[in-house]
């Protein structure tokens, strides 16, 4: 049956019937036996999806690292072992292919888990790997998407390559009927990491243009990066109007709120006070997620050169803001750099480190966040050992009385990573812990020991 290009649609019809002949049938057979019975390739395609987006999330706590250079997107790729199956399960169908993306951006719509945005880009990408030219070529975006892929590789937008997005950009908005196009391309800019090489051009465009002393608003360069970035951010009743010149950042962004940004920056070089609590800076950090991932970066920034009062502004932003919880690979890479801090000779970094854990453990609106709560747990556990007893101790308790004191539920110790991790704490100081941060806690992990 391997040999046969096209089986009966009756004989396939059959063998999706007969669950042990199926699981026989070679994946040529299969393809076969999918186009005509789309649920059963839906059964094989879900749970691969899932294991893709764990394995990713894990990839995303390095996309943010500053002292690394973001993987080859290629070598990415052909490491994925997830990622293969699912191109060799395609082959050469495009329906396949059109079913998975589409089953991608339905899980992504009501979920908004940036990890597909990552798999819609390298599914296409994987098939121009494996030079499948009549499946990826009939993707409308396949040039768009194989633009980006050279950008990536580089490590660099350079200023040919940004135009050329552009012309690529018109081109898809003038030639597609396609009401669904304009998300679909959004959805390929919302990649965290194309976000991350964005951000990271954002921030050296803008420091060439305070070096010449220009205004960012009269910065072509500067406005086209802007705008990309903040494409991928829109929400869906803004992408219904499929034109992706409409589709431009606020007039404030780039009036006031990179003119203020810069005003830090030059602080900063000049050793004057900064402001990040200004109005304008509060208020994009709150209403305009691209922008917010630009501060964010920022914040690593001045913390790699342990600026702690820079660092606990910033951190000052989040407070009663619960949606920063969504910002778990900046957690993730902010509180490896604190770990690195703990253990490192270098002088004022362990200051840094306990300076920025103690502003967080002070903003309970901040340390009660899952994302948040469960790095600090994790750098308790990788750094005890090079801090003094009582100060694990306060840490500890601080962070458990702010959960008790607010009422804040613990949810996310239904994961059970989190639970180890604080059984693991519990074993190590729970006799050193007062009374009722312990039975709390014992209460929290047997409930949930319990579902």
């Amino acid at each position: 049956m391997k040999c046969i290009s096209a089986v009966p649609s009756r004989f396939l019809l059959k063998l999706a019937n007969n669950e042990e002949l199926y699981m026989k049938c070679p994946l040529e057979v299969k393809r076969q036996i999918w186009e005509v019975e789309e649920t059963l390739f839906s059964n094989e395609i879900m749970p691969l999806i899932r294991q893709y987006i764990k394995i990713n999330q894990l990839d995303l706590r390095k996309v943010m690292d500053l002292t690394i250079t973001i993987r080859n997107p290629k070598n990415r790729r052909n490491s994925n072992e997830i990622l293969k199956k699912l191109v060799s399960m395609i082959g050469n169908c495009y329906k396949l292919y059109m079913i998975l993306i589409e089953t991608v951006k339905e899980i992504y719509y009501e979920t908004k888990d940036v990890g597909l945005c990552t798999l819609r880009n390298d599914l296409l990408m994987g098939l121009y790997d494996n030079e499948v030219l009549e499946v990826y070529s009939k993707d409308p975006c396949h040039k768009l998407c194989i633009l980006i892929d050279s950008i990536l590789r580089e490590g660099r937008i350079a200023s040919r390559k940004l135009g050329d997005i552009f012309i690529s950009l018109d081109e898809l908005s003038s030639a597609s009927n396609n009401n669904d196009i304009t998300a679909d391309i959004a959805m390929i800019f919302r990649n965290p990491y194309i976000v991350s090489q964005l951000v990271r051009s954002v921030w050296e465009r803008l420091s060439r243009v305070l070096n010449d002393d220009k205004l960012p608003r009269a910065d072509k360069e500067l406005k086209r990066l802007v705008h990309l970035l903040h494409f991928g951010f829109q929400d869906d009743e803004s992408l219904k109007m499929n034109n992706f010149g409409q589709l431009a950042p606020p007039d404030s962004i780039l009036k006031r709120f990179y003119p203020s940004l810069g005003l830090n920056v030059i602080s900063h070089e000049l050793n004057q006070e900064v402001y990040m609590d200004q109005g304008i800076i509060k208020d994009v950090f709150r209403n305009d997620e691209s922008s917010r991932k630009v501060i964010l970066h920022y914040c690593l920034t001045r913390l790699r050169a342990k600026d702690t009062r820079t660092v606990e502004l910033i951190i000052d932003l989040m407070e009663d803001y619960p949606e920063i919880d969504s910002e778990y690979p900046f957690f993730a890479c902010f509180f490896e750099m604190l770990i690195e801090y703990q253990s490192s000779s270098e002088k004022g970094a362990s200051e840094c480190a306990n300076q920025a854990v103690e502003h967080i453990i002070n903003c309970p609106g901040v340390s009660n966040l899952s994302s948040v709560h469960k790095e600090m747990i994790r750098y308790i556990l990788a750094t005890y050992n090079s801090l003094p007893l009582e100060t694990v101790l306060e840490y500890i308790q601080n962070l458990i009385s702010n959960l008790r004191r607010t009422g804040t539920k613990l949810e996310f110790l239904n994961e059970s990573k989190i639970k180890k991790q604080y059984l693991i704490l519990m074993k190590r100081f729970g006799t050193s812990i007062n009374n009722e941060d312990t039975n709390f806690i014992r209460t929290c992990l047997a409930d949930h020991t319990d579902q």
